[in-house]
């Protein structure tokens, strides 16, 4: 009886767990009521997926939000900042809206 309490706990300390990790919650929870503590350790040892941190060539840090993406993306996912000025642009420089929609079209059907 008293395994069956301590795998049901394990469950329930792996979904917190997970959910504070940004992981899968169900499936640790079903890991923790399958292997139970040593589903816990394994949880404690892996690190959180929601990681803010900025890792040189992989990811960077968006200049206007804050937030981490990779260093391949051109805009942000998280508030559009364009991170590709086109030749000779400048962030001060002041153009119309449609004069920068009508540039960022071209370069984009140019592939750059």
């Amino acid at each position: 009886m008293w395994f069956l309490i301590v795998m049901i706990l394990s469950a329930f300390v792996c979904y917190s767990i997970a959910s504070a990790k940004h992981r899968a919650t169900g499936n640790w929870f079903l890991s923790g009521l399958f292997l139970g503590p040593v589903a816990v350790l394994i949880l404690l040892l892996l690190p959180d997926l929601a990681t803010k941190e900025e890792i040189p060539g992989v990811s960077k840090k968006c200049p206007q939000c804050g937030e981490v993406v990779k260093s391949e993306s051109r805009i942000c996912r998280f508030c559009g900042y364009d991170f590709i000025w086109p030749d000779g642009w400048r962030e001060e420089d002041h153009i119309s809206e449609r004069e920068w929609i009508e540039e960022r079209r071209k370069r984009l059907l140019r592939g750059n």
